[in-house]
């Protein structure tokens, strides 16, 4: 592979949090392996997997660093990997998911022309076990405009790197994702690559939260400096049935947006005197889906206080709140079953 840049570029440290993954971990290893360059390194963070992912490892002892960890979650096993890594950069990288090759060399050739970013990402393709693959998952989810909003224009990449033989060209942006990241949960941080100084010792994964750690970890990085997005897939996301370091629990999603939203976003003074109408929109669309979740459960009280937290709902939701719990699980289930058949008879 062709050298991405003269410049002098910066090492890697890479973090793989697993856990019970034996079947699939040397996948994302191999991948990363694949990868790095003198110096660069891969760090293993078994958060106590039960199967035989240390034996399904040991081909590759003498070429990562392997830690295992009392059971703690995504959070805790990757604050640990941040921790043992000595690079000035550092990637991460799930168990069941493998990168593009080439994707370090871009990212790390783009850190080292730009001093100035704290940090970049790219979109990522999602792959069924049958193989099917589903393309542009971050311009699905944001839209296709997203990046034009609280960014600069974009340049193509090898205005300031050399790109490797063979890649298309990339375009990037570069901007403030700060006020995006507490709409949206921009990257996925197994594309991201960051500056570990520079962040400094503040930007951590929560340990509190079965779910979303990687959006408080981002809108923390975030808030500390600039981001470069790259406009090409160089990771690709593995959907699988099996375990999960992260709970996708829908019961467990939104109370772990509302903490962190709160406590990111709704700590910062200086961001809430410039955008504090922007926050409390997100604030009170968390809170309403908060509620509707509630009522789905029958649990009426909790749902009027969410509601009594938002400035304007719907009236039917209010008048839900105040019927016994029994009653609004019941109708809530069958304004989903007629919603699910409406879509289904419209070809939705």
């Amino acid at each position: 592979m062709t050298e991405p840049t003269a410049l002098s570029l910066s090492g890697v440290s890479v973090v793989i949090p697993t856990h019970n993954r034996a079947a699939l971990v040397t996948r994302a290893v191999a991948s990363a392996l694949a990868q790095c360059r003198e110096g660069d390194e891969v760090i293993v963070v078994d958060d106590d997997s039960q199967d035989e992912t240390e034996a399904r490892l040991a081909p590759y002892r003498d070429r990562i660093v392997y830690r295992r960890v009392a059971h703690g979650g995504a959070g805790r096993a990757r604050n640990v990997g941040v921790e043992l890594a000595r690079n000035p950069l550092v990637a991460f990288l799930d168990s069941d998911d493998e990168w593009v090759p080439g994707k370090l060399d871009i990212q790390r050739a783009l850190l080292a022309a730009r001093p100035d970013v704290l940090f970049c990402f790219t979109d990522q393709m999602y792959r069924q076990p049958s193989g099917q693959e589903f393309h542009g998952v971050l311009r699905y989810l944001c839209g296709d405009d997203w990046m034009r909003e609280d960014c600069a224009p974009a340049f193509p990449l090898s205005s300031i790197v050399r790109l490797p033989e063979g890649q298309p060209e990339i375009s990037v942006y570069i901007g403030d994702v700060y006020p995006k990241q507490m709409e949206k949960e921009l990257p996925s941080v197994v594309t991201l690559v960051y500056r570990r100084e520079a962040a400094g010792e503040s930007v951590r994964f929560p340990e509190d939260l079965e779910t979303r750690e990687d959006w408080e970890f981002v809108g923390r990085l975030a808030r500390q400096g600039l981001a470069a997005y790259l406009d090409y897939e160089a990771a690709i996301v593995h959907q699988h049935s099996g375990p999960q370091l992260t709970k996708l629990d829908n019961a467990l999603l939104v109370p772990a947006r509302l903490t962190l939203l709160q406590r990111v976003w709704g700590s910062d003074e200086k961001f809430l005197r410039e955008h504090g109408q922007r926050y409390r929109q997100v604030l009170d669309q968390l809170r309403l889906q908060r509620a509707r979740d509630l009522l789905g459960f029958g649990r009426a009280g909790e749902a009027r206080e969410e509601l009594r937290q938002i400035r304007q709902t719907p009236i039917a939701l209010r008048l839900l709140s105040h019927i016994p719990g029994i009653f609004t699980r019941e109708l809530v289930r069958a304004r989903r079953y007629l919603r699910s058949r409406l879509r289904a008879r419209d070809g939705r």
